[in-house]
């Protein structure tokens, strides 16, 4: 057997960096029996020990083991060489012969154990030695019999498979594990600035701490990647950091490449998450191992850690470069269905601001906004600055402040706003040293923040010093944000030059780089600085950009071109098409209740109804408007009504003596509404007249039919002439001030024909009607808009107050049906779209509504299957059998789960 040399010979990395924090920790437990150093690759174990041995000139034997070495005679013929080698001895026969083994051992014991001066014998790498039990024993025997002159120095990937419990009862261990070895930022300041000469400015250094956690094989190959650069390009560098590619094929060829299947599936799934709870990943997984994978991982030191509370987390490179596999290997509706189920478990686990950011990974932002209304109710405002202060974008490595400022900061109401506001400013004036895009990144919170609370100047003022922070670094879509936003605020103060000057340069940006955020805000606040000017021809053709674009950013940003529609419309006089559109866009806003959304579409429609001579309509929605925009945007929309005001005042004065509208709300709580004052119907028979007119309205109706089903009891005479009573009664009521009978717009009368006429009244149950009504040709998207409206306008069964009035049956029922399938209809259109949150959510919603639709279990519960949503599968199976068998007494099949 050849002794190779260089396995014996200290390895020579100068130079050297001095670790005195590490080198203090060595040299104050050289008294122990053994030191052990255990990290994963690229810790700088053996650099650390090497420097430390050197520097200090201390005896050292030198072992680096390999995966040959775990033969007993092998590993003794090694380390008597090296004992030879350092204590001077003969060494012309150093072969162990494998039958002599014992014999040489004791030999070495019997030197070893009388050894009078400080020796070190070190093992490198001794991970390749950890299974082999005869090598154990033997070390063992070295460890306990050794004089203690002597320490044993072993750095491993592993823990050793030692007696260490029974040397550190006997204060003979000494540990520095990953943590230890991590480079400070004291330590990585003398690595780039003393070692290298980089002169890094202290926000760089803290930049790459945070980023590598002291990992120092990635801050010696960031140091390879900028040692060349200019200040400039480092600062570009920074802001586009996305993980270090050297780093990354290390870790896909000696990291990932050896791993079972089973355990690259796990890794590059669970890269999702930043924080690694047992049961979470379980339910994700639809797994029960969770545990023994993550103990694996740990044990086998790969990138991952336990923090003090007990959940695992990745360090944050190896969580980047095995998210950035997961993309490559997935397509995007697979990440996102990926992020809704994270999202659906994180909720049903109330842990609603993990929810938040993966509904919003996910792009689910109806569900998004859904639990942000959970989360208002529930959380002190001042918790909401974990959203703000750059936590969001850690949980979901999708997420940016580029995609997710324009939905966020609409969510959060001016009254949290105005709660952390000042903790914000605090912070920005605090870290004026770390990265100027950090800074520019809270700046740009800020001027957010400022700009819903309504203070413009100050939101302007945030937002060029965001813009001036992040224009060197080439962070494009800040960079579009800023401008876009700055345009708008400078719209709102009505300096329109300046306006579309940010604007413009905006678009530059997002259609050079694709950012179709900001590009359609910025469509947007364009076609309504040319509607401002009255510019309708240049107005149009962005306006349907912005809302093409729309479809590709958070769902809720439909509002803003669909606002701006509704004022061309208005501004060409087509009130008609511009209602139409105005009350689409209420019913899509309101589904996310986002307030400033909802304000906007309640000014434009207002003023819409101004414009069109309908006073009260007006009156009412610009009162709306005014309760859901705050402050500085009051004065804004206040503007636009006396701008409105003075170019039309004229048909405002002669519409305002024009007859009020009646309203009717039948599904649900019936209401009866003139003017936007309630009327109540104190005689019971005018109340049924109503109920029978509604539900046969737009039908011309004998009077007979009319007695027959209203007034059932009593003579002729009688019956007619309650009927005359009711109906005279009835139209007093719904038309004040009606001088005759004849002259209603509502209960028109010809001989003895009645027709109850609903054109210009404004009834829910007609608009639920024309909602649903099939249009040849429609696109799909338009269908599931006027569902989810007409899910808006169902608040209850037609008259669920009067169930035992005969002739409502049949409308009622049909009404029903048509909400039931139109529900079953979205349920559908969702879960095939792989949308699994919504489509549950109205699955839930059909049986919640009727409970013994048999088949509708069925096809829930088979796609429930399908998607490996056991749990669920058998929480809804449970239910079937309980309302199918228990109360119907109907035998169900019971599907295998």
């Amino acid at each position: 057997m050849n002794i190779i040399e260089s396995k014996l010979t200290i390895p020579d990395f100068s130079p050297y960096l001095v670790r005195d924090r590490l080198f203090s920790l060595l040299e104050k437990n050289l008294e122990r029996s053994l030191i052990c150093l255990t990290g994963d690759g690229g810790y700088g174990k053996t650099t650390l020990v090497s420097s430390f041995v050197k520097i200090k000139d201390i005896p050292t034997v030198w072992y680096q083991v390999g995966h040959t070495d775990r033969y007993p005679h092998v590993f003794l013929s090694y380390l008597k060489a090296g004992l030879s080698k350092v204590m001077g001895l003969e060494q012309k026969d150093t072969y162990v012969h494998p039958e002599l083994v014992e014999e040489e051992l004791q030999q070495l014991l019997s030197l070893l154990s009388t050894w009078p001066t400080r020796l070190l014998i070190v093992l490198d790498d001794y991970q390749w030695l950890d299974q082999s039990e005869e090598i154990q024993e033997i070390i063992t025997k070295l460890l306990f019999q050794s004089a203690r002159t002597i320490t044993y120095i072993i750095t491993s990937r592993v823990r050793p498979a030692l007696p260490l419990v029974k040397l550190k009862l006997q204060q003979n261990l000494a540990e520095l594990k990953a943590s230890d070895l991590a480079f400070s930022n004291e330590e990585t300041t003398l690595f780039f600035n003393s070692l290298h000469q980089l002169h890094l400015q202290e926000h760089e250094i803290q930049f790459i701490v945070n980023r590598t956690e002291g990992w120092i094989a990635s801050i010696q190959l960031i140091h390879d990647l900028i040692k060349e650069m200019t200040h400039s390009e480092r600062y570009r560098f920074w802001a586009h950091f996305k993980g270090i590619p050297d780093l990354y094929d290390y870790l896909g060829s000696e990291v990932l490449a050896s791993q079972p299947k089973e355990i690259q599936s796990f890794l590059y799934k669970t890269s999702l998450l930043a924080e690694l709870h047992v049961d979470i990943v379980n339910l994700f997984l639809d797994e029960d191992h969770t545990k023994r994978m993550l103990d694996h991982l740990l044990d086998h030191h790969l990138f991952i850690y336990r923090t003090e509370e007990g959940t695992y987390k990745y360090h944050q490179l190896f969580r980047m470069f095995l998210y950035e596999k997961l993309i490559k290997q997935s397509d995007r509706q697979e990440i996102d269905a990926y992020h809704l189920k994270l999202a659906h478990i994180y909720e049903e686990k109330y842990q609603f601001f993990h929810a938040f950011a993966h509904y919003i990974s996910g792009k689910d932002y109806l569900r998004g906004a859904n639990v942000m209304r959970q989360m208002l109710d529930r959380y002190h405002p001042d918790q909401f600055m974990v959203l703000i202060d750059g936590w969001l974008e850690t949980i979901a490595p999708d997420l940016s402040l580029d995609n997710t400022s324009l939905f966020l900061f609409r969510c959060l109401p001016a009254t949290v706003l105005d709660e952390i506001v000042e903790p914000l400013e605090a912070r920005v004036t605090a870290i004026k040293q770390v990265h100027p895009l950090t800074i520019a990144h809270f700046q740009h919170r800020l001027a957010n923040i400022q700009f819903y609370r309504g203070d413009l100047v100050q939101s302007k003022k945030y937002f060029l010093e965001s813009l001036d922070a992040c224009l060197p670094t080439n962070n494009y879509g800040l960079i579009a944000f800023n401008l876009s936003m700055l345009g708008q605020v400078y719209r709102f103060m009505n300096d329109l030059d300046k306006a579309i000057h940010y604007i413009k340069q905006s678009l530059s940006y997002s259609e050079q780089h694709r950012i179709s955020y900001s590009q359609m805000h910025s469509l947007w606040n364009l076609s309504e600085i040319y509607l401002t000017k009255n510019d309708l021809n240049m107005a149009e053709p962005l306006i349907h950009q912005a809302l093409e674009i729309s479809r590709h950013c958070d769902e809720a940003s439909k509002v803003f071109p669909y606002s701006s529609m509704v004022k061309l419309l208005r501004l060409r006089g087509e009130y008609a098409q511009a209602f139409e559109w105005g009350k689409d866009a209420l019913s899509h806003a309101s589904r996310f209740d986002i307030e400033p959304d909802i304000g906007w579409i309640y000014m434009e429609l207002g003023l819409t109804y101004l414009a069109a001579g309908h006073a009260e309509e007006a009156q009412f929605h610009l009162g709306k408007a005014e309760e859901k925009l705050t402050r500085q945007l009051n004065l804004y929309l206040k503007s636009e009504v006396e701008k409105l005001r003075s170019r039309n005042q004229p048909s405002v004065e002669v519409v305002e003596k024009q007859p009020r509208k009646l309203k009717l709300r039948t599904l649900g709580t019936f209401e009866i509404e003139y003017g936007g004052e309630a009327i109540k119907l104190l005689r019971k028979t005018s109340l049924r007249l109503l109920l029978f007119f509604i539900a046969h309205r737009d039908r011309k109706l004998v009077k007979d039919q009319i007695l027959d089903q209203v007034f059932p009891d009593g003579s002729f005479q009688s019956i007619n002439s309650q009927f005359y009573v009711s109906l005279s009664s009835l139209r007093k009521a719904l038309e004040p001030g009606l001088q005759s009978g004849r002259q209603s717009r509502y209960l028109m009368q010809s001989g003895e024909h009645y027709t109850f006429c609903s054109q210009e009244i404004d009834l829910d149950a007609e608009q639920f009607l024309q909602t649903l009504s099939d249009q040849p040709g429609m696109p799909q998207s338009n269908r599931i808009e006027r569902l989810l409206m007409a899910e808006q306008l169902y608040q209850g069964d037609f008259f669920e107050e009067y169930p035992y009035v005969d002739y409502l049956e049949a409308e009622r029922e049909k009404m029903r049906l048509l909400y039931l399938n139109s529900l079953l209809e979205l349920a559908r259109y969702y879960w095939d779209g792989k949308d699994y949150t919504n489509g549950m959510k109205y699955y839930e919603k059909v049986l919640e509504k009727d409970p013994y639709l048999d088949h509708v279990y069925e096809e829930f519960i088979e796609r429930l299957l399908q998607t490996q949503l056991v749990s669920s599968a058998r929480k809804v199976s449970e239910r079937r059998q309980r309302y199918m068998e228990q109360e119907l007494g109907v035998s169900v099949r019971k599907l295998s789960l």
